[in-house]
């Protein structure tokens, strides 16, 4: 709830900003082939429905908003349902065949595609809290392989393992030379605050 009240204000704002600049000053807003126009961020929907134009779906990065409302909304449910490193696993592979599935049925990226890399902070957390940061880098570089082998070419997930292991990496890390003073701190902080 503090984060609605602090991310939405902020998100509302630049919603009418755009309309405003758009809609009211430059008079140069394509149609939306739906018909839902404005609502579509106002209701935090507006990946959820297909658009012939890219405007209508994303405004910036507008389009996180909507993954991180679906995220905060299930938080609880997957907090009573993921209460160990195994459980955590299960949860993230589950939530990639379903946004492998989702993608490649589906014209338009949902929230629910996006929840994978949610899950990937979700392992890493348990990888943490139950000493699994071995297990856990080994099964993200093989997740980055296979990723490597059946597309051909390294995606965002690929790209949020390889950062997940980096993370991984130096959080266990005493001391790198010169840039352990810059470095330290920021992982630190990173592991402790709440």
């Amino acid at each position: 709830v503090k984060r609605a009240f602090r991310i939405l204000p902020l998100y509302y704002s630049i919603i009418f900003l755009w309309w405003i600049i758009r809609g009211c000053i430059v008079h140069d807003m394509p149609m939306d082939n739906t018909g839902i126009g404005w609502w579509r961020y106002i209701l935090i929907i507006s990946t959820s429905v297909p658009a012939k134009n890219d405007y209508w779906q994303n405004l910036g990065a507008t389009w996180t908003i909507s993954y991180f409302v679906l995220f905060y909304i299930l938080a609880p449910l997957l907090y009573k349902l993921v209460k160990s490193f195994r459980s955590a696993i299960f949860t993230m592979l589950g939530l990639f065949v379903v946004s492998h599935i989702w993608n490649a049925h589906v014209s338009c990226v949902m929230p629910i595609a996006g929840l994978a890399f949610f899950a990937i902070g979700i392992v890493i957390y348990y990888s943490d809290t139950q000493q699994r940061q071995n297990i856990c880098t080994t099964l993200f570089s093989i997740l980055i392989v296979v990723r490597l082998i059946y597309y051909g070419a390294p995606d965002t997930l690929s790209y949020s393992f390889l950062l997940a292991i980096v993370f991984l990496s130096f959080k266990n890390i005493k001391h790198i030379g010169k840039s352990h003073k810059i470095i330290a701190p920021i992982v630190k902080s990173t592991w402790t605050s709440e």
